[in-house]
């Protein structure tokens, strides 16, 4: 009788021990309801970039997935498969992201065409280039 009853209390603890998945960190832009979702895949050289943007208020969420790349914020090392992304709002450099999720916030009421370019570590382009357009309310 005691052998169930100790079973089932290791089988509860193993269960309720389990951890939360992490979440992703982001990296937010200060820049800055209507609430879209876009997703864009353009391949390049056996590299593609999905684009997904969330509008919420007066911020976009941004998440990209990039096929055999990773991220770094080592500028001057050429490694083939690394970088970073330039984003730009409106025809205008906001910020070099070496995160894959990132918020651009406080952006004013009114369209802006958001452009991300994926850069190589030297700041050459990868030619993979998403432009996406949101509209921000009052």
């Amino acid at each position: 009788m005691l052998r169930p009853v100790i079973g089932c209390l290791a089988l509860l603890m193993l269960v309720s021990c389990q951890k939360d998945k992490p979440k992703p960190e982001t990296k937010e832009l200060v820049m800055s309801s209507l609430s879209q979702h876009v997703e864009v895949i353009a391949p390049v050289n056996n590299r593609s970039m999905t684009v997904h943007q969330h509008v919420k208020g007066k911020s976009v969420f941004v998440e990209c997935v990039i096929d055999d790349f990773s991220f770094t914020n080592q500028f001057d090392q050429n490694q083939e498969g690394q970088g970073f992304i330039n984003v730009f709002v409106d025809n205008k450099l906001v910020n070099k992201v070496t995160q894959a999720a990132f918020t651009v916030r406080n952006l004013p009421v009114g369209q802006h065409t958001v452009k991300l370019e994926l850069m190589k570590n030297e700041g050459e382009n990868y030619g993979l280039v998403k432009e996406f357009t949101v509209h921000i309310q009052p």
